[in-house]
């Protein structure tokens, strides 16, 4: 099977036929540009598979994608069985020693 590996420059610049796949190793941006992406597999009435790959760490930014696509795509874990819905991660808190000690993050000037 032919790889070609890409930027977002070909998620609108290039019209490559015969694409199968795409991978997305890193979520877009926006909602559009995951279309665009996603649009290289099946042109012109072919089929296509679109697989995107998300962390925890990536929830909030895929839940904006599906959000701006209007609807909620499928789930797969990596071992290929439905995903259950996915749990936000709590607030993170600095140990408590940290705040007895006065110790905080940098300020920037205003």
């Amino acid at each position: 099977m032919p790889i070609l590996v890409a930027t977002n420059v070909a998620a609108r610049g290039l019209d490559i036929l015969h694409i199968g796949r795409v991978i997305n190793y890193e979520l877009p941006e926006t909602h559009e540009l995951f279309t665009h992406r996603v649009g290289r597999t099946g042109r012109m009435g072919r089929t296509g598979r679109a697989i995107t790959l998300v962390s925890a760490v990536d929830l909030s930014k895929w839940q904006a994608i599906e959000r701006g696509l209007g609807r909620r795509l499928p789930r797969v874990s990596a071992s290929g069985e439905p995903s259950p819905q996915p749990q936000t991660a709590g607030r993170m808190r600095m140990p408590s020693r940290w705040r007895r000690r006065g110790w905080s993050r940098p300020r920037v000037p205003a």
